[in-house]
């Protein structure tokens, strides 16, 4: 019996690591997806991972500022930002409870070192959609 109660443990506890995995993965996707919208300037892309009301705050040459995700949208669609490939590094993808997640990255042109923290949330449709972006720019 004690062999049954351990054995449904290690099942509980292996089928939730897989789903913190998954949640994980996931995370990175949506965050991917910000980034590569941007690369490539296709402002759809970008909407479907931004919450119509999140902010973006930028720290840029010892200014911080703020704009909205439309326009921000906007700027991409427009070819005003953007165009530029990044490569993607990690530094962190983590999940909160069941419903938000922080990720943190750099993404890195030849011109720009652009850090990332993205805050994301599910959505009424349960999927992860990002929330705030705080950014911090560097020249390279």
């Amino acid at each position: 019996m004690k062999r049954i109660a351990i054995n449904a443990l290690l099942v509980i506890l292996l089928t939730g690591t897989g789903l913190a995995q998954e949640s994980t993965k996931t995370i990175k996707v949506v965050a991917e997806q910000f980034v590569k919208a941007a690369d490539v300037q296709d402002g759809d892309m970008l909407s479907a991972v931004l919450e119509p009301s999140s902010l973006q705050y930028v720290h840029m040459g010892g200014k911080l500022s703020s704009f909205s995700a439309k326009d921000y949208i906007k700027l991409i669609r427009e070819k005003q930002l953007g165009g530029v490939p990044r490569k993607i590094t990690f530094h962190n993808a983590q999940h909160y409870g069941k419903k938000v997640a922080v990720v943190v990255l750099n993404a890195v042109s030849h011109e720009y070192d652009f850090l990332y923290q993205l805050t994301l949330s599910k959505n009424k449709d349960d999927e992860w959609i990002i929330i705030s972006i705080m950014t911090e720019i560097e020249a390279i």
